[in-house]
């Protein structure tokens, strides 16, 4: 998005499990599965409009949020030999 500039990048989305202006604690609710995954919400968020950016790096919007148990494949379709199935 810096690199290309909002003109070319608005409209486009992305995923993220951390956007730097979001808030003040980015791992909300975290925690570490017994199969080592890191479990945390995912964001989704949409690149903004020039005219909506107020401030230099201020470039994307949230548009969802996804709960760590949809984001991530559930253990019990895990190959990790650390999950007792």
């Amino acid at each position: 998005m810096h690199a290309l500039g909002l003109p070319t990048t608005q409209g486009m989305l992305l995923t993220e499990s951390f956007y730097w202006d979001m808030n003040d604690m980015f791992v909300k609710n975290g925690k570490i599965r017994e199969d080592g995954r890191m479990m945390r919400e995912m964001y989704l968020f949409e690149v903004k409009k020039p005219s909506e950016s107020k401030y230099p790096w201020d470039y994307c919007k949230l548009k969802a949020t996804v709960p760590a148990e949809q984001a991530f494949q559930p253990p019990s379709k895990s190959s990790c030999p650390l999950v007792k199935k």
